[in-house]
């Protein structure tokens, strides 16, 4: 099977995905997901037929999620948390524990789609926090440890501006 680009795509089955997955969670390298999510970004931009800074935000979301349901990886629904950006799957197939797999598949999609690197970091219930990746691992951290969404945005939140003398 081709693209429409030409390049070749291989149908994988969930469990022969999920095998893969394993292996590279246990390698400690999920590169190849990443890649396998970034060719999936730009598929979407490639069948989009126009040019995407020229589409409104959520017209290529939509795009974006019905691809991504298209090949099999859930439905996307995107969740504004303040000035923070969360996608939640439903439906995913159950690649791993952690969702690591699914986490790397998103932010190597997400990276295509905005022309930039984007680590998605599991955060419970379904949910993605899309943030730079010099972040990634501090929040993982903080969601293995229970902390909630609101609770890592907040450590997230930058700190106030000390007030002046004259404020005082």
């Amino acid at each position: 099977m081709l693209t429409r680009g030409g390049r070749r795509v291989l149908v994988v089955s969930e469990e022969s995905m999920r095998s893969l997955v394993r292996l590279a969670i246990k390698s400690g390298d999920l590169n190849a997901i990443r890649r396998l999510g970034r060719a999936i970004g730009q598929e979407v931009l490639a069948s989009l037929g126009e040019d995407p800074n020229q589409l409104p935000p959520h017209a290529l979301v939509d795009h974006f999620a019905g691809l991504w349901a298209l090949f099999g990886w859930g439905l996307i629904e995107i969740e504004n948390w303040g000035d923070a950006l969360v996608m939640r799957v439903e439906g995913s197939p159950s690649l791993d524990e952690n969702q690591l797999g699914l986490a790397a598949l998103l932010g190597g999609s997400v990276s295509a789609l905005a022309s930039l690197e984007v680590a998605a970091v599991p955060v419970g219930s379904n949910r993605f926090l899309l943030l730079a990746p010099e972040v990634a691992d501090t929040v993982l951290e903080w969601s293995k440890k229970g902390y909630s969404l609101p609770a890592i945005l907040d450590r997230l939140a930058p700190a106030p501006f000390p007030k002046s003398k004259e404020d005082a």
